[in-house]
């Protein structure tokens, strides 16, 4: 066993030792021991404190180390303190008291990278020490801060993703000094980007809702003009029937002599009480199959179906349908407007975008 080894583990022993009967080494202790070039024991010092279940001898081990760096700026040590600040090793009650004495001292942060991208994505469920950070970090000149963060920022402002910006410029805005003015008017510019980008969503779905209900008119359009079409072919085949009532063969129905041939009328409008000649408005519907009676030879002929027509109620329709093509029209003609006046409010929100975009500069 080497003689390094050896010391390693009797380092770590009398820690162990220290840690377990309750005493806990002092600032002055370890001053002691980094005076004498001991850091490796300080350091396993360092972690063995972070572990220890007992909350007193914790803090008073905190308090050590806390006050020994204050006194001596061991890098070494610090870098340590640091790297369990910012790892998840160690829970958020320790990293609190840690991190509190730290910000309120005159250590000034070493790994100032770590530290300042920890705080701008800080978990959620670390916000509580997030002044802690701002106080600590506010220790770093100006000029350190933003070559961290102009990198990061002008990457957000690239790929256009202005809220994730936005966030960590109010971040930022915590511990900067300001001496970027600047740094204000870009907050402000991202800020209108992110308003002018909900505002050009927000159209483009109402552009496509507008697209929709025209393709809709357009096809309610379509569909009246078929129906008026087929109205007036069904209404041009309308004409006077005059002919002599012969009987009647059921409900609505009569048999009735035109010319000397036998056709079939359905009347619903007028009825017939005896037989003789008149004059009706109607349709032809169809042939109809109708087998005579015996004394009339008992043959099968086909009859034509005529069906009495309400003019009336025809020119009602044609002026229903009229009324649906004219309204379905004025419909279409809307939507179109509308669609025209929506495409002109998006290219003009695209321009706002372009010109508070090309203001979003570092």
């Amino acid at each position: 066993m080497s003689a390094r080894f050896q010391h390693g583990l009797t380092c770590l022993g009398i820690i162990a030792i220290a840690t377990s009967i309750g005493c806990q080494p002092s600032k002055e202790t370890l001053c002691k021991w980094y005076n004498k070039g001991q850091e490796g024991k300080i350091i396993a010092f360092v972690e063995e404190s972070f572990k220890q279940t007992d909350k007193e001898d914790q803090a008073k081990a905190i308090d050590a180390i806390t006050a020994f760096l204050i006194e001596t700026k061991a890098q070494n040590v610090q870098i340590q303190v640091e790297k369990s600040i910012l790892s998840n090793n160690i829970t958020l009650d320790v990293k609190k008291q840690l991190f509190g004495k730290l910000s309120e001292s005159s250590i000034v942060p070493k790994d100032v990278d770590g530290f300042f991208f920890y705080y701008l994505n800080l978990p959620e469920a670390e916000q509580s020490i997030n002044p802690m950070f701002e106080k600590y970090l506010s220790k770093i000149s100006e000029p350190t801060l933003y070559n961290l963060f102009s990198p990061l920022c002008a990457s957000y402002l690239k790929d256009m993703t202005f809220k994730e910006c936005l966030s960590k410029l109010e971040k930022y805005k915590q511990i900067g000094k300001q001496e970027h003015d600047h740094i204000n008017d870009l907050f402000e510019s991202v800020k209108k980007c992110i308003k002018i980008q909900d505002v050009r969503s927000y159209l483009k779905v109402q552009f496509d809702d507008i697209n929709k209900t025209i393709e809709k008119k357009r096809t309610d359009l379509k569909e009246n003009e078929s129906n008026y079409a087929e109205l007036k072919i069904s209404q041009s085949k309308t004409f006077h029937l005059h002919g002599f009532m012969v009987s009647k063969t059921g409900d609505f129905q009569y048999e009735v002599d035109v010319d000397g041939q036998r056709v079939l009328l359905w009347a619903f409008k007028t009825q017939f009480q005896t037989k003789g000649y008149f004059s009706l408005p109607v349709r032809k519907m169809m042939d109809l199959p109708v087998t005579l009676k015996e004394q009339y030879g008992g043959f099968t002929q086909n009859w034509p179906v005529l069906v009495e027509v309400d003019q009336e109620k025809d020119q009602d329709s044609l002026n229903e349908s009229v009324g649906k093509i004219t309204t379905s029209k004025k419909e279409l003609s809307e939507a179109q407007n509308e669609l025209t006046k929506c495409n002109s409010e998006i290219k003009k929100v695209e321009n706002d975008f372009k010109i508070a975009y090309e203001a979003c500069k570092l």
